[in-house]
């Protein structure tokens, strides 16, 4: 899989040569019978408050964050913001320590540690001799759930990297030779020690990483010894219900991870009884290889998940990457996305087979549309054709080389405004308009606003659709604008435009 090929692992020992679905250890009879059992457990009615408060302050900080800026690793890119500093910072900063609390919330949701309780009771209680290892992410956590089977009486050791190596072997020693019945670890601290065979494994909480819940189930699923009786694991897997635990059922077809004789799903509210369910609580989604490009249809519902590199464009027909640079070649992306969408905006290219893909709201929810297939690669280069420019002898409209914009320009906006026309750029409390003609103090800058102006009526005049477009001012003083890729332009000014001071 991409993930441990692209990591430390992977890049040191080399990538994966074969592998191994729980199933197929199964069915091949390598791995013991065994038994997934999928818990949902509720919220209390103070957990959900404050769940979906935090869920909705994520959401807007999130979508506040986006509009700045695209990064196809949006956490790590909002870490980088917080150094920065600043308003961004700020926002930054909230929607971090907000995802933890929120996170955080959960773990220590009061029905993972009441659901612990009850079955590791009911386990020892058909069975004294029954080992169980228990998983959590957070060592604060796994540590207050210890002390608490401590309080029920429970034979019970803990396991983690705060502990002193001697408490710890102490703690697997005990757990090997039967004298504690449970062994409370961390995810992050298990990998690597010799786990002894357990009957059940209870994965208390975990992150959505599937191939991490794969490698868990692997600490109670141990190899068959030839000769060995066989025994059946249980792996309890408690999630708390209508919450972002519910995400790794959409990563993964568990069915065909672990089969689906395997596979057991419940709603368990801890006063009754647990309630079987139909299936798991999310369906898993496509995956983009097993989708044939022959069953799509432009403009229609994508079977798969919304995926891939995010790109963007706007309305002069433009795409850009997630650092603003423009594609070379649109290839009349944009087109297609307003003619699904109805608007430009935001969109992904799938990794494998370059399918385009857009989120498009319908009824409320938002829905993965299919766009086209991708049939180049966009192209961000700074020049592809040596294109000569001489400002004495350019024409409004000819192309401007890319060699000559260095992201240094100022941006600029053609408006219509009380009637008339405007040359406007962004404040941080609004806009500002320059000043033209006799408004401006200083009456060389007025002029140059009236010039841009004229000179982009008079381009609408002869065809040219650019109405309320974006311009840039170029270190030498070239107004140009972009267009399909390619860089245009307008007029030269000195002196730049006056804008009020705010």
């Amino acid at each position: 899989m991409s993930d441990y090929n692209d990591g430390l692992l992977g890049r040191e020992i080399g990538p994966l040569v074969y592998e191994m679905t729980l199933k197929e250890a199964y069915d091949r009879g390598i791995l013991p019978g065994f038994e997934l059992r999928h818990y949902a457990l509720p919220l209390t009615s103070e957990e959900r408050y404050k769940y979906d408060s935090l869920s909705r302050s994520i959401q807007e900080l999130y979508s506040e964050l986006k509009d700045r800026k695209r990064s196809k690793n949006f956490y790590s890119w909002c870490q980088g913001l917080v150094k920065q500093g600043g308003q961004s910072g700020d926002l930054a900063r909230s929607f971090i320590w907000e995802t933890g609390e929120r996170k955080r919330l959960l773990y220590h949701a009061k029905a993972r540690s009441d659901a612990v309780v009850k079955i590791i009771k009911g386990e020892l209680k058909n069975n004294p001799d029954t080992r169980a290892i228990l998983f959590h992410e957070s060592i604060e956590e796994a540590m207050g759930l210890y002390n608490r089977l401590l309080k029920e009486g429970i034979p019970v050791v803990a396991e983690n990297g705060e502990l002193s190596k001697n408490l710890r072997e102490t703690s697997v020693d005990l757990f090997r030779r039967g004298i504690a019945k449970v062994i409370v670890s961390v995810r992050a601290l298990i990998e690597g020690f010799n786990v002894p065979s357990a009957d059940i494994g209870i994965i208390v909480a975990s992150s959505a990483n599937v191939r991490q819940r794969i490698q868990t189930l692997g600490r109670v699923l141990r190899k068959l010894k030839i000769g060995e009786k066989e025994k059946k694991s249980v792996v309890y897997v408690l999630y708390m219900d209508k919450t972002t635990d519910e995400y790794i059922y959409e990563k993964a077809d568990w069915n065909k991870i672990i089969g689906a004789k395997r596979n057991r799903y419940f709603s368990w509210d801890l006063l009754r009884e647990p309630k079987e369910l139909v299936g798991p609580p999310r369906e898993p989604q496509i995956l983009e290889k097993d989708i044939d490009k022959n069953s799509l249809k432009e403009g229609k519902e994508y079977p798969g998940k919304y995926e891939g590199v995010e790109y963007s464009c706007d309305s002069n027909r433009n795409v850009f990457d997630a650092t603003n640079r423009p594609a070379v070649n649109p290839q009349g992306i944009p087109e297609k996305i307003y003619k699904i969408n109805k608007q430009y905006g935001r969109f992904k290219i799938t990794p494998q087979k370059k399918y385009i893909l857009l989120l498009k709201k319908v009824s409320g929810k938002w829905q993965t549309d299919y766009v086209t297939t991708l049939k180049k690669d966009f192209i961000f280069q700074k020049e592809v054709i040596d294109i000569q420019f001489d400002p004495l002898t350019s024409q409004p409209g000819d192309e401007f080389p890319r060699s000559l914009v260095d992201g240094s320009e100022e941006t600029i906006y053609f408006k219509q405004r009380g009637g008339g026309s405007v040359i406007a750029k962004k404040h941080p409390r609004g806009e500002l308009y320059a000043r033209s003609g006799d408004k401006a103090e200083d009456k060389n800058k007025g002029k140059n606003a009236l010039k841009i102006i004229n000179t982009v009526k008079q381009m609408q005049e002869r065809g040219f659709q650019i109405n309320k477009l974006k311009f840039y001012i170029t270190k030498e003083d070239h107004v140009i604008y972009l267009e399909e890729g390619k860089y245009h332009y307008v007029i030269t000014i000195k002196e730049g435009l006056e804008f009020p001071v705010k």
